[in-house]
């Protein structure tokens, strides 16, 4: 009997297993998970973020204060924002200071990278939720269209953080006033309930400050309250009702 070495062997099967993977169909979106498309659309909303924010400021994209980049892999179809190192570091400690309370002057001299740290952070999920919560509650210091827009993806992917899109929703009616009541309706039917408790909050504030009219907000708030099966969101509804 004649014996075979081993790499002759193995040759017909690892020749089997390229030929079935050269078969195998192409990945399709369509066969994502929601919670993974939401994810990716969040993804495409921070690089058209990117974009914005440097034909405002002039800033090549390539340039190394904000590039598209993918970490770990090759793929284009999923780039992130990238800033120096420096700067990333310097944005993170500010934002995990005692008090939080970084000047405005503060983060204007951060500029544009420093607003690009913020988007990093916001984009990584796996940060930790509290940091993330105070990179949104920064970016009411980088008003504008971009801003806007991410702050809308942030306070409606039904994948994020709950407290990470109370925040988004009450940043982006400070930032916009009237012009976060779409995005604040949206809330009021969020699948996450402590999100429409605090599209509710949300709903009052910009009412009384006088952003939309009350009686818009009462008949927004009645009709909620009529199929609102969480107490702790009725509760809510009931006292913005009752403040008016």
């Amino acid at each position: 009997m004649t014996i075979l070495p081993t790499r002759m062997m193995l040759r017909p099967t690892r020749e089997k297993h390229r030929a079935g993977l050269a078969k195998l169909p192409e990945a399709s979106p369509k066969l994502l998970p929601t919670r993974e498309l939401r994810r990716h659309d969040h993804r495409r909303v921070c690089t058209l973020f990117a974009m914005g924010l440097s034909l405002a400021l002039s800033l090549p994209l390539g340039a190394a204060h904000a590039q598209r980049v993918a970490p770990g892999t090759t793929d284009p179809a999923r780039p992130v924002l990238a800033v120096r190192p420096e700067v990333l570091t310097r944005v993170e400690h500010a934002l995990m200071a005692i008090d939080s309370s970084a000047s405005p002057r503060a983060w204007a001299a951060l500029g544009a990278e420093g607003l690009a740290a913020l988007v990093v952070i916001l984009d990584d999920g796996a940060r930790p939720v509290g940091l993330r919560r105070r990179a949104v509650i920064a970016l009411a210091h980088y008003p504008g269209e971009a801003a806007a827009a991410l702050l809308t993806s942030l306070a409606s992917n039904a994948a994020e953080d709950d407290v990470v899109s109370r925040h988004a929703l009450r940043v982006l009616a400070q930032l916009r006033g009237r012009d976060a009541l779409p995005a604040v309706e949206r809330a009021l039917s969020d699948p996450r309930a402590t999100v429409r408790e605090g599209a509710v909050q949300t709903l009052a504030s910009l009412r009384d400050r006088h952003a939309i009219e009350a009686d818009r907000a009462r008949t927004l708030l009645t009709s909620l309250r009529a199929h609102e099966p969480e107490r702790f969101v009725q509760v809510a509804i009931d006292r913005s009702l009752g403040a008016r």
